[in-house]
This record gives structure tokens, C-alpha cells and sequence, in this order.
């Protein structure tokens, strides 16, 4: 019994590797093809797996794979708002960081998938009921955020929470940035601080001594 148990964990574990390579190779290819180009033939291929394998992954095709990109970019996302919420800094600096993790460490995949939403309607109306309820608590981590700033009087305490929490989660759209990166000619640490000072500033306490980080 303990022979077979151990077959299966092995099995379990060659199959999780196998998606994680489908997934990797899948998000390259999306890059470089972008989502309708992309083909289950090509993705097969530079897995060096059988059409029919990838499908035993993943039954429901490109929608199935960008689905499970979006989820695995979550997970890291809010492992990162996690992070951010309880390192030993003030509210605006905790969100800086935030900003800095999808600007500067993942602004590539974040782009890429994040235009995908600009596609047709069932795509994306498939993703915001799959992925909307995840969303949820990174939304109520970053909301605790800014209440602690109001607080502590970093930001006005007059202006409404829910507004500040729409209008930073706004920021987090890095592909509508992108454009002005190539126009202006501007680095990804540029545009950070430039969004940084006008969100932070715009909202700054007019008593806040908050030495600008």
C-alpha cells in the first residue's frame, strides 16, 4: 500500500510540474503571439507534449490557460498586498510598494493579461465571475491601508475611503501607462514616482509632516 501511495504522490507531482510548464510556456507564447493568434497546436508544441495532453490540463482551451494565468498573477499579487500590509512603514509607504511590485517587478505579465480584458465579452465577463471574489480581500487590504493613513492623518480624513480605494486600484492598471512609458520615453521607476506624487500628494493632509518617500 505504501508502494502505491507513493506512485500516486509521484504521479500528482509530475502532473503539477507539467501544468506549471504549460503555464510558462503558454504566457510566453501570448507574448509573442498575442491571444487570438495563439494556437493549442503551437502551445503543444514548444511543450513538447501531444494536443491531446494539453487538453487533460487544461479542457477548456485559451480561455481555460488565461484563466489560470490570471489566477497564479493573483496569487502572487496578493501575496505581495500581504506583504506590503505589514511591513513596518507608514500607509503611504506600504502602498508605494504596491505600486512598485506591479510597475517594476511585474509589469510585463500584468500588461499582458490585463489587455486581454479589453477583448470580447464573454472572456471577460467569464474571468470577473471567476476571478471577482479573489479580488475581494487584496481590495479590503488596500482599503485598510488607506483608513490607517486617514487616521493617522497622512491623508484627508474628509475624502471618502471608497473613492481613494477605486482610484488607487485604477493605478494598478499598468497597460493604460503604457502608452506615455513609449511616448514620453519614461522609465518604469520614472512613472512610479510620477504617479506616486500625484495620487499622494493630491490627497496628502494638509498638516501631514509626511516626509515624502
Amino acid at each position: 500500500m505504501g508502494s502505491e501511495m507513493g506512485r500516486q504522490r509521484l504521479k500528482e507531482r509530475l502532473r503539477e510540474v507539467r501544468t506549471e510548464l504549460i503555464l510558462n510556456v503558454a504566457e510566453e507564447v501570448f507574448e509573442e503571439r498575442g491571444y487570438h493568434e495563439t494556437t493549442m497546436d503551437e502551445i503543444a508544441a514548444r511543450c513538447g507534449v501531444a494536443k491531446g495532453t494539453l487538453y487533460q490540463h487544461f479542457p477548456g482551451g485559451k480561455d481555460e490557460l488565461i484563466t489560470a494565468l490570471f489566477e497564479r498573477h493573483l496569487e502572487q499579487f496578493a501575496r505581495a498586498v500581504a506583504q506590503a500590509q505589514s511591513a513596518a512603514s507608514t500607509a503611504r509607504g506600504r502602498l508605494r510598494r504596491i505600486l512598485e511590485y506591479v510597475y517594476l517587478e511585474r509589469s510585463g505579465l500584468h500588461a499582458r493579461l490585463l489587455q486581454l480584458l479589453t477583448y470580447g465579452g464573454d472572456l471577460r465577463q467569464a474571468l470577473k465571475e471567476r476571478l471577482g471574489p479573489r479580488l475581494e480581500p487584496i481590495s479590503a487590504a488596500i482599503r485598510a491601508i488607506l483608513e490607517q493613513g486617514q487616521r493617522n492623518g497622512e491623508f484627508r480624513d474628509t475624502l471618502s475611503t471608497d473613492l481613494l480605494l477605486q482610484t488607487f486600484m485604477h493605478l494598478l492598471l499598468f497597460n493604460k501607462y503604457q502608452p506615455v512609458l513609449e511616448r514620453e520615453q519614461l522609465s518604469p521607476e520614472s512613472l512610479v514616482a510620477q504617479v506616486a506624487q500625484i495620487f499622494f500628494d493630491g490627497i496628502a493632509s494638509e498638516t501631514s509632516g509626511e516626509e515624502r518617500i
